[in-house]
């Protein structure tokens, strides 16, 4: 697992733009494109639990030449309460240096995920707001009926399309962990996870239900990946 922590962080690192001090998206998918929330705040947040505390101050001081670390949803990771269920998410350009573009998903519409309970990431997010608000007995129970969703391959929720999303698997293990759960499936979800590194140290944003990769391996995902992970070794 060591192992996999490094390579991981190595990635993180290397998408770091030398004059922006930001994390990119992705190498290829969108190697141009760097955003504030969720990407860099995560990555920031990733850094810092790992001990990386002054990659995470030089990322949060980009952040705020921007005026934007904060955007109402992904904090929860981070231990703080924010307005549940999430807003519907609108993203935001914030500017153009060069080639690269600054974007922001910024959750402040007046319409909710009204369906929440369909979307296993937003399940596991409001399990993370249970948790940060002392309520750990509903946020048990939330990650119980969320869990449900797994069918042994990945969480085929409303937003399944036929692939699988990575970062789900990773937010399961993220908040059964943090209200001291024993995970059904919990090693299988562990197992599935691990699979999607690249070898670049990167995780795939996406899989098929043969488990073979999809997609770009990207910030958000990876960021996801390395706080579970960080969770069951460092526990």
């Amino acid at each position: 697992m060591r192992a996999v922590i490094h390579d991981g962080l190595d990635y993180l690192n290397d998408q770091i733009h030398p004059k922006l001090g930001l994390l990119r998206e992705s190498p290829e998918v969108a190697p141009n494109r760097y955003w504030l929330t969720n990407d860099n705040a995560l990555a920031g947040y990733t850094f810092s639990q790992f001990g990386y505390k002054d990659t995470r101050r030089m990322i949060l001081r980009n952040l705020d030449d921007y005026g934007d670390f904060e955007n109402n949803y992904i904090e929860v990771v981070m231990g703080h309460v924010v307005d549940m269920p999430p807003r519907i998410p609108e993203a935001v350009l914030i500017t153009k240096i060069g080639d690269a573009e600054i974007w922001t998903e910024k959750h402040e519409s007046d319409s909710r995920y009204e369906d929440w309970q369909e979307y296993a990431n937003l399940g596991f997010m409001m399990v993370l707001n249970s948790v940060n608000q002392d309520n750990v007995d509903l946020a048990r129970e939330q990650v119980l009926t969320t869990r449900q969703m797994f069918d042994e391959k990945g969480f085929k929720d409303k937003a399944f399309n036929g692939s699988y999303e990575t970062y789900k698997l990773a937010l399961a293990i993220y908040a059964a962990s943090k209200c001291k759960v024993e995970l059904q499936d919990g090693e299988k979800i562990l197992e599935i996870l691990l699979e999607m590194q690249d070898k670049n140290g990167g995780f795939h944003t996406h899989y098929d239900e043969n488990l073979n990769p999809m997609g770009d391996t990207n910030t958000e995902t990876t960021s996801f990946a390395l706080l579970a992970i960080h969770t069951l070794v460092y526990r």
